[in-house]
């Protein structure tokens, strides 16, 4: 199996990330040098990513989901 893109719908919850062969990181870039790294997304794409590949999943565990 390859995973090649990773998206939701709606788009808004976060923006559609696209794997590449080899090792693929996940880390947040700031647009402002003020601008906190929380709350951009990481965790939740992890927790989708979970969720797509192990089908694991629950609204306890990801209180993300619930905002």
């Amino acid at each position: 199996m390859k995973l090649k893109k990773l998206y939701t719908i709606p788009t808004q919850i976060f923006d559609t990330v696209v794997f590449h062969d080899g090792i693929n990181f996940i880390f947040g870039i700031k647009d402002d040098t003020d601008e906190s790294l929380n709350g951009i997304g990481k965790s939740l794409l992890l927790d989708f990513l979970d969720f797509t590949l192990l089908g694991s999943f629950t609204l306890n565990n990801n209180s993300r989901l619930n905002r």
